[in-house]
């Protein structure tokens, strides 16, 4: 349903097992600001990078609600899962795209003209615009080794139409070491200016055995971490399980959490072994491969 400067979606998605439902998008196009399951809100979305968001859904038959601004003059959705079958229900507004209830590729929704004349006409209707709520991506990378540092980089999905503002929180032993940002109750305030989409800063992190790291519930993002070990530590990892293990042939594992997952880092000091320990200020090794033997010097 399109009307006035308001989206809304009522979808029946049925699951055979638990799943994700990929929203209509991208998210750079379109985020729902009010997304209902079976008539209950939920924040159960991720940013995946393929651009769209996921709901994730319990096996069963879900009543899926989603309503959300339009800004400008124009709007082309994908509608993420294919649905079996459409209906379109439009005021003020023309759509292309949809045909005996089945969507070719995307649904093109576009403002028809007015000529609404008096006081609560708009000014200009060619120029009006919606604000669309912001949605976020933010991305930690955390370095152990000699010392210890987090890389934060917060990226806007949405538009970055407006100033946004939010409180991110800081884990134990966390501090930010970039003086520009100010750091109180366990949070960190970040603040991204009109037509700013990222934003980095680094941190310190005391050496710990133990460290939980848990996605944000009912907040606008999504989270990525990534876990980065040298080698004077052995690392573990229980909980969620990472969508990447390795990068440039070493041993990084990345993590896209889902509102409300956690991630148990463990950490460990190799201990040395028994006996008597030798210094070695240089090695060499020359391999000649022979007919039927390989010589290893």
């Amino acid at each position: 349903t399109a009307r006035e400067s308001t989206v809304a979606l009522a979808v029946e998605v049925h699951a055979g097992e638990p799943t994700a439902y990929k929203l209509p998008g991208p998210a750079s196009s379109w985020v729902p600001a009010q997304v209902t399951v079976d008539g209950k809100p939920s924040r159960a979305l991720a940013l995946r990078p393929d651009g769209y968001l996921y709901l994730r859904l319990d096996p069963g038959r879900h009543q899926v609600a989603l309503e959300g601004p339009a800004a400008g003059m124009d709007l082309t959705l994908t509608l993420g899962t294919p649905p079996r079958h459409v209906t379109v229900i439009a005021d003020g507004w023309e759509v292309d795209g949809v045909r005996d209830g089945h969507v070719e590729g995307s649904l093109h929704l576009a403002r028809q003209a007015t000529t609404a004349t008096g006081p609560g006409a708009p000014a200009d209707p060619e120029r009006a615009r919606v604000a669309l709520p912001p949605w976020l991506e933010i991305e930690r990378w955390l370095e152990v080794g000699v010392t210890w540092k987090l890389r934060t980089t917060v990226r806007r999905v949405s538009s970055a139409d407006e100033p946004l503002a939010i409180r991110y929180g800081l884990l134990p032993g966390e501090e930010v070491t970039e003086s520009t940002l100010v750091a109180e109750h366990g949070a960190v305030l970040l603040s991204l200016g009109r037509e700013q989409k990222e934003l980095s800063f680094t941190s310190a992190i005391k050496p710990v055995e133990s460290l939980v790291m848990a996605a944000a519930r009912d907040q606008p993002w999504s989270e990525v971490w990534t876990l980065e070990c040298g080698a004077v530590w052995h690392c573990a990892t229980e909980g969620v399980a990472p969508d990447q293990h390795q990068e440039d042939g070493a041993w990084k594992p990345r993590f896209r959490p889902w509102p409300g997952e956690r991630v148990t880092f463990a950490f460990s000091r190799p201990a040395a072994a028994p006996g008597a320990s030798t210094t070695i200020d240089r090695a060499t090794v020359a391999v000649t491969p022979e007919s039927s033997t390989t010589a290893v010097t």
